[in-house]
């Protein structure tokens, strides 16, 4: 993101969110950390966007990460998925991060390493959110049984990175 552009952006977050702020102190409306915290994760995510699109795909993994845990805490507020607690949400944060590896391979498909741990991070998330929801009660045989899944996959991707290096 070039330098005024950026200013500019930021300079306008703040003055949003303290607008918000002083209106919430003068009880002109009720508003709350819970329901600030997703919008700010949900904004920088923007931002971060911007400046993929402008050139540094770098920002491509914290804007997804960013993102998807501000839609997460937000539909959390507002009852979609039920209100839980830190030991309850945390593969939540496996997945999201998990995902910010994944499309950070989208804006840089030279880089697919980045898809061994997004992928890991995902699929431990998934199993382990489907489990705290009590999705399954076959998820823990199914981890048991298929977790050497995870070996195969990495040893494929290191010979198939190893072949494409020689050529």
């Amino acid at each position: 993101m070039n330098g005024k552009l950026s200013s500019v952006l930021i300079g306008v977050l703040f003055i949003v969110f303290g607008a918000i702020i002083l209106l919430n102190k003068m009880d002109v409306f009720n508003f709350s950390w819970d329901e600030g915290v997703p919008l700010f994760m949900i904004a920088l995510s923007v931002l971060s966007f911007i400046s993929v699109y402008q050139g540094n795909k770098g920002n491509a993994f914290w804007g997804t990460v960013l993102g998807l845990l501000g839609v997460f805490f937000f539909l959390r507020n507002y009852g979609i998925f039920g209100y839980f607690w830190f030991d309850e949400i945390w593969p939540v944060i496996l997945i999201a991060l998990g995902l910010g590896f994944i499309v950070t391979f989208f804006f840089n498909p030279r880089d697919w390493g980045v898809l061994i741990p997004g992928g890991i991070l995902t699929f431990l998330g998934t199993v382990f959110l489907m489990e705290t929801l009590h999705v399954s009660h076959h998820t823990r045989k199914l981890v048991h049984d298929f977790w050497p899944l995870i070996l195969v996959l990495i040893g494929v991707g290191l010979i198939s990175n190893s072949i494409s290096k020689r050529k």
